[in-house]
């Protein structure tokens, strides 16, 4: 009996130790607000923003700055990066040739190329495997690091027609879209920003499924890497969020069909929502009559070089 309750005793000491440490150091875990900001921010991976100064765009939330000659560097990969005239990393555009076939590239880091020299990025590899096939392809790609479905539609209200494609490539990431779908919005007059409703519903979920971790900041600081990535696909599921992206989408087929372009949606998703069974609720998206792929990728490679390492 002393040594049960010598260990309990020792139990609530380093517990009680720990969790004040970690509201000392660590007072964002404290604070069920900011907290349930953090755990939002694992479950995107990204974010929903409109961003403030030159390269904030009231349509789009944020863009990239034109005729930008970089260097790309992170604890991964160093490469170089290069736009054009309208910001964006692909060929300028020119008129149509005779006989040609053009296609759009909308997406996010994997599109644009994050880890790929210039000449190296999937849409490149698609237009080269277009002309090994004698047939006289065009590619645009105007991706961008950090968009989601929403930003993507708003990129086609404004860009489709100049660019007048045949097909239309979307890239779909499940890793983070349909979070950021279901938080992002535009409003009557175009404006892009966060639908603070859905944000308000989404935090009330949030709370219930972590009632558990009992305000301590301790136990949310050790968990919340692995709640986020939990809660992602979980919630992902859920009707209401999963509509947003089948709405999006759709809105999208329709800017296509309009234009007499075909959509095609490359399902990219990382192996542990494959793992995890999401994969299966992917084929709902179908349900819009898009064409489909799927690719499973390690979420971490953002080269377009992953796909080689792809599980279709």
């Amino acid at each position: 009996m002393p040594k049960i309750l010598l260990t309990l005793g020792s139990f609530f000491v380093t517990s009680a130790v720990l969790e004040i440490a970690a509201r000392v150091l660590l007072p964002q875990f404290a604070n069920q607000d900011r907290y349930l900001d953090q755990l939002v921010t694992h479950m995107m991976a990204s974010e929903v923003r409109q961003t403030q100064g030159p390269n904030s765009d009231p349509q789009l939330g944020f863009k990239i700055s034109p005729n930008v000659h970089t260097n790309m560097a992170t604890a991964e990969y160093r490469h170089r990066v290069r736009t054009n005239s309208r910001g964006f990393r692909s060929r300028e555009l020119t008129p149509r040739e005779p006989g040609e076939t053009r296609v759009l590239f909308l997406g996010d880091s994997f599109f644009f190329g994050n880890g790929a020299e210039e000449g190296q990025m999937i849409s490149d590899i698609v237009e080269q495997a277009g002309i090994q096939a004698a047939r006289k392809v065009r590619v645009f790609n105007f991706s961008v690091t950090g968009y989601n479905t929403v930003n993507e539609v708003q990129l086609a209200r404004r860009h489709l027609a100049e660019v007048g494609p045949d097909v239309v490539v979307l890239g779909f990431y499940t890793g983070n879209d349909f979070i950021c779908n279901y938080l992002a919005d535009v409003d009557a007059d175009g404006i892009y920003g966060m639908n603070r409703d859905r944000e308000g519903r989404l935090h009330a979920q949030i709370t219930e499924a972590t009632a558990w971790t009992f305000h301590s900041a301790a136990l949310r600081a050790a968990t919340t890497p692995i709640l986020g990535r939990r809660l992602r696909y979980e919630f992902a599921g859920r009707p209401e969020i999963f509509a947003q992206t089948q709405y999006w989408i759709q809105e999208l087929m329709n800017l296509t069909s309009a234009s007499k372009a075909r959509l095609t949606v490359a399902i990219l998703y990382p192996l542990d929502a494959a793992q995890g069974g999401l994969v299966a609720r992917i084929n709902l998206l179908t349900r819009t009559r898009t064409e489909t792929r799927g690719l499973a990728a390690n979420p971490s490679d953002r080269r377009a070089g992953h796909c080689g390492r792809c599980r279709a």
